[in-house]
């Protein structure tokens, strides 16, 4: 039996540290991008892929945007918690109350699923055959016909967007 260099389990754990926090820090800056197609069953559950999953964590809010969206968003509870406290600090007690009670907290079940309240479903017109689409710091979900048409009307104004913050 060979005598360990003490020092080397310090420096093996301070890698692994410093490993940890670039990945919590990378977490905090990715941004969600690309769209799947799925459907929800009869109980309302609805798969979200492996990668989206693990951006958001074990638990997140599904949201009742009122922005006047014909979608429901899907934030990590990191992104929820930013948003919550700008809400709260705006001591509006109407808007509170209607920001509040349109979220839900889910855990995806061993399949990778969800369960969405029948009142999301039915506030978002979600069917049967939908779209999850990274946007920025959120999933939306969409009734994939809602979607499609959106992403037309986006394509047939595209020239009028202001690119000039954007640095491509």
């Amino acid at each position: 039996m060979g005598s360990e260099n003490p020092h080397f389990g310090a420096e093996r754990r301070n890698v692994k540290e410093k490993t940890t926090e670039t990945s919590a820090a990378q977490k905090r800056t990715e941004s969600f991008g690309s769209y799947k197609e799925h459907t929800i069953d009869a109980k309302n559950r609805l798969f979200i892929p492996a990668k989206m999953r693990n951006k958001l964590g074990s638990t997140f809010r599904v949201f009742c945007p009122i922005d006047g969206s014909d979608c429901l968003y899907i934030y990590s509870d990191e992104e929820w918690s930013k948003i919550a406290e700008s809400v709260i600090n705006t001591q509006n007690f109407d808007m509170q109350r209607l920001f509040f009670g349109g979220m839900v907290e889910v855990e995806p079940d061993k399949q990778g699923r969800i369960t969405i309240p029948t009142e999301f479903c039915d506030f978002a017109g979600l069917k049967k055959n939908v779209v999850v689409a990274g946007v920025g710091k959120r999933l939306e979900i969409w009734d994939a016909d809602k979607y499609y048409k959106t992403m037309e009307h986006a394509r047939n104004i595209r020239q009028t967007f202001d690119y000039s913050q954007i640095q491509f």
